[in-house]
């Protein structure tokens, strides 16, 4: 790309506004007008400034955890009357067992001379080694809202495992105040004339094949003849590591202290149409490999279950308390509307569903011998289905207690 003279019309480099206030994927820039200096220093690669900052003001923190984490200590419930994602005593729990997913960095590069050439900055990438991950599982700290909040980005890609310079992204705009335009496309550029200043918003991707990423964020600057790559400074800490998680799919989401057991997006993103409460015991389960969202012969049935049943004549709620041993499951059922008790008898358990023979008490005046039939969604609930007296009865149970 060009210098930007001064005095000179628009020169071609990059650029697309955009005011947000929503996460983002990728690399951001957004340029300042000009500071002036009234010294008279000379452009040289030692005049560069450079801070760093958290990029983006998100709530939301995402942690990789190792599977031999002592879950054991993991809190549930925050000491305190109302927190919104992790509480204290979880995030203590994290820090000191988990490796914190980076956040988008805002870089500040500034020209401190006054006089002389225009000081480039570019080549920017990530610089490292990769590793093979310990077994893991990705968990977030689900919080409210968050973003950058009106910045002018220029949004592009790094990502880990390739040392390919930050290019701008497809659909950018000019940025307002800026005599800078930025190409799609082209390696991202800063040409900071003496007293110039700029930003920079970097968002980091882990590696596409998979591994742990440990390393730097560089840039080469140059001045004229002088040319030398830096190491840029992090927000927090020295070294830049981007984790990635073994158990794919597999997501816990934490939120007023409660643990929520469920599948993940390809982004990471928690599938469900309504949280699902897990127990540490859950969480152990399933990382032993005890619960998969596709086959229910893994799955973990033991606890206290909820919902409502719909189909009837009139509707009403059921409550159930499952106890397993192995492959072995029997259960206590409650209808406490109608009302009705119950005890249910396993009599098949495959990949796909289980069912039980349910037999009411003498005392009650209910249906007997009912065939049961329980089914795993994807979100962790159980979706329950009865044939009681030729209806066909249904409910989505949840997990309680």
């Amino acid at each position: 790309m060009n210098s930007v003279e001064s005095g000179a019309g628009r020169s071609r480099a990059t650029a697309i506004s955009v005011a947000v206030a929503v996460p983002v994927v990728g690399l951001v820039i957004a340029a300042v007008g000009l500071v002036p200096q009234l010294t008279a220093t000379t452009t040289t690669t030692d005049g560069l400034s450079v801070t760093a900052h958290d990029g983006i003001s998100m709530n939301d923190t995402t942690w990789v955890v190792p599977v031999d984490a002592p879950w054991s200590d993991f809190p549930l419930f925050s000491s305190e009357d109302f927190t919104i994602g992790c509480s204290p005593e979880q995030l203590g729990w994290l820090s000191s067992n988990a490796v914190l997913v980076p956040e988008p960095i805002r870089f500040e590069f500034a020209n401190r001379a006054d006089a002389g050439q225009s000081l480039s900055i570019h080549s920017i990438h990530l610089a490292g080694k990769e590793s093979d991950p310990e077994p893991s599982i990705r968990l977030r700290c689900a919080e409210n809202g968050g973003g950058q909040g009106g910045v002018p980005m220029v949004v592009s890609g790094l990502q880990a495992g390739s040392e390919a310079p930050a290019v701008v992204g497809p659909d950018q705009e000019d940025i307002p105040g800026s005599d800078v335009v930025y190409t799609p496309g082209e390696i991202v550029t800063f040409n900071l004339r003496p007293g110039d200043t700029s930003q920079l918003f970097l968002a980091l991707d882990a590696a596409a094949d998979l591994r742990t990423f440990t390393g730097a964020v560089v840039a080469t600057v140059s001045s004229g003849d002088n040319v030398r790559n830096v190491e840029l400074p992090l927000p927090h800490g020295d070294e830049l590591v981007i984790p990635v998680e073994t158990l794919k799919g597999d997501l816990i989401e934490v939120n007023y202290g409660m643990a929520m057991c469920g599948w993940a997006d390809e982004k990471g993103r928690l599938i469900s149409s309504s949280g699902v409460r897990c127990s540490v015991t859950d969480i152990v389960r399933r990382l032993e490999g005890d619960w998969d969202s596709n086959r229910s012969g893994q799955i973990s049935l033991s606890g206290n279950w909820s919902g409502d049943v719909v189909g009837d004549s009139h509707p009403y709620s059921i409550n159930v308390t499952i106890l397993e041993d192995g492959n072995v499951a029997s259960a206590t059922a409650t209808y406490p509307e109608i009302p009705c008790a119950a005890t249910w008898t396993l009599t098949s358990r495959s990949d796909s569903a289980v069912t039980f023979t349910e037999r009411v008490s003498q005392e009650y005046v209910c249906y007997d011998n009912v065939p049961i039939t329980i089914k795993f969604n994807p979100d962790g609930s159980l979706q329950y289905s009865a044939l009681s007296g030729g209806a066909v009865i249904t409910a989505t149970l949840f997990r309680v207690g």
